[in-house]
């Protein structure tokens, strides 16, 4: 299984959502459609000040990584004569419902502030 950006969508907000391709064959002629879209969220001293986060902590917890927002869409046992056509439904689809969601100007702020406080009760 190979990744390949299908996509890359510059939001309105400045972020970017690529839609990678993580589909694989799972028999001669079928596929299991897998599409990731993952919009990477820097972690900077301004987007915690925002989000109200301490900084210190959030840039340890998150080490050099950052912040990602990740959503797969997966569709099993689809023939191959039709595996491209249910890519492109799927992210005609999944853009038509949340880029205007994910184009918030808040949209980073939420993320980093929902994942931060996800990390930090597994760690405590």
């Amino acid at each position: 299984m190979s990744e390949v950006i299908l996509k890359s969508v510059k939001l309105g907000n400045g972020l970017t959502l690529d839609v990678k391709d993580m589909s694989r064959r799972i028999s001669a002629d079928t596929y299991a459609v897998k599409l990731q879209f993952v919009i990477d969220i820097m972690v900077t001293q301004e987007r915690c000040e925002k989000a109200d986060l301490p900084f210190g902590e959030v840039k340890r917890l998150f080490d050099k990584k950052g912040c990602l927002f990740l959503v797969e869409i997966e569709r099993n046992f689809i023939k191959e004569e039709v595996a491209e056509e249910v890519k492109e439904e799927l992210i005609r689809s999944y853009l038509a419902t949340n880029q205007n969601y994910m184009a918030h100007p808040g949209f980073a702020d939420g993320v980093l502030k929902r994942t931060f406080y996800e990390k930090k009760k597994r760690f405590v």
